[in-house]
């Protein structure tokens, strides 16, 4: 804010020193550096921290889709237990000092997994964020005592076995908020389980910028995020509608799956889906028999890839009244659509559901469209209904 107000011509890297400055020498409180550069800069980044107060901030360019996943697979709990971080950074930094080797391991093996998690984003392997927390909750917990404690691991346990596959605490640790990887609609057993334990799950949003401030001209006040990465924000960004619709997410948020299991081949499973989206609350089954039209869009994909597989055998190999290749390609073609039946099952519900639900960017503050049988229409709000 006074950056602006005063108009002094700052970088987001001077404005980072400073911050850090200000903290850790003028209010002498230990710590690191990287929740300046974070609010700073925002985004997602990979930083590189050096001597004599050389820092690099290298911005990832990762897909948004993986953005949207990871999104949607986190889950940001706060303990409602308090800590000083700074005693135990400074915990930290003695064990530093006295070489203590089991702590000196943890950090390397934590900038280790900074390298794995970097890898992860950028290929969209985003599945195996989980186990590489993991991997560092287990790390971190060698650094210093204190950064775990009894409740704090009773917390992770009890994620882990409702689902999650790996976990971090925020911050020195000690309490404050922990973030979950949850898989699939794992999240939902996850912060069930959690809600017995004191704490509440925060609401969040990625955003792409850092710290943002105005002159007050426009009527706004300058603000700050502390982890500009993970923060609570209202407002998100719309995510792609072919992107959603290939992967199967509610019509409504584009965030729920639709179906419990996310492998379509699980043949017992392939149509099994939960009565409402996990994120948003929206029914999936309009009404009674509402799949039944679902039967006409399987149809219709089915020509249109026996159509696609014509035309490339066609192109490719030819056809000929001299030869068999045209029974060829009907058996290989039938043989095709046989196995990318459960899929196409699935697609095509939804294909039909997003017929009838739009995408809702309130969706957190609106209540759910529901089919309503007095005046025949799948838009009649709750809210509207008379008793």
């Amino acid at each position: 804010m006074f950056a602006e107000a005063l108009k002094l011509p700052l970088g987001e890297y001077d404005v980072a020193h400073l911050a850090y400055d200000i903290e850790r020498i003028d209010l002498k409180m230990a710590g690191g550096k990287q929740d300046q550069y974070a609010a700073t800069f925002g985004g997602v980044n990979f930083m590189e921290f050096y001597n004599e107060d050389r820092v690099i901030v290298n911005p990832l360019r990762i897909k948004q889709q993986y953005l949207f996943e990871l999104e949607n697979n986190l889950l940001l709990y706060y303990t409602a237990t308090s800590r000083e971080s700074a005693k135990i950074i400074e915990v930290q930094s003695r064990n530093v000092t006295n070489k203590k080797e089991s702590s000196i391991e943890a950090m390397h093996q934590l900038k280790h997994q900074a390298q794995l998690m970097k890898e992860a984003l950028l290929k969209g392997r985003i599945d195996e964020i989980g186990n590489i927390l993991d991997f560092g909750f287990r790390q971190k917990q060698q650094m210093a005592e204190g950064i775990s404690n009894p409740f704090i691991d009773e917390i992770y346990d009890r994620a882990i076995k409702a689902g999650a596959t790996g976990g971090k605490i925020s911050g020195a640790g000690g309490g404050g908020f922990m973030t979950f990887y949850c898989p699939a609609i794992s999240k939902y057993g996850v912060m069930e389980v959690l809600a017995g334990l004191g704490g509440h799950c925060q609401p969040y949003a990625f955003t792409g910028h850092g710290m943002s401030s105005s002159d007050g001209l426009g009527g706004g006040a300058g603000t700050a995020v502390k982890y500009s990465y993970l923060c609570a924000m209202p407002v998100q960004e719309k995510p792609n509608y072919l992107w959603s619709l290939f992967t199967m997410k509610c019509p409504r948020c584009r965030r729920g799956p639709m179906f419990t299991q996310p492998n379509a081949w699980r043949l017992k499973q392939t149509l099994k889906m939960p009565e409402k989206c996990p994120e948003c609350g929206q029914p999936f089954e309009l009404e009674v028999g509402f799949w039944y039209g679902t039967g006409y869009v399987s149809y219709a994909l089915s020509f249109a890839l026996s159509v696609a597989t014509f035309v490339a055998w066609w192109v490719l190999i030819g056809f000929s009244t001299e030869d068999h290749r045209f029974f060829w390609w009907m058996g290989l073609n039938a043989i095709f659509l046989v196995v990318l039946q459960p899929w196409l099952m699935r697609l095509s519900r939804v294909i039909y559901l997003y017929f009838f639900v739009t995408y809702d960017s309130n969706y957190r503050n609106t209540k759910v469209k529901k089919f309503d049988y007095e005046t025949d229409s799948y838009y009649k709000k709750e809210e509207d209904k008379k008793d």
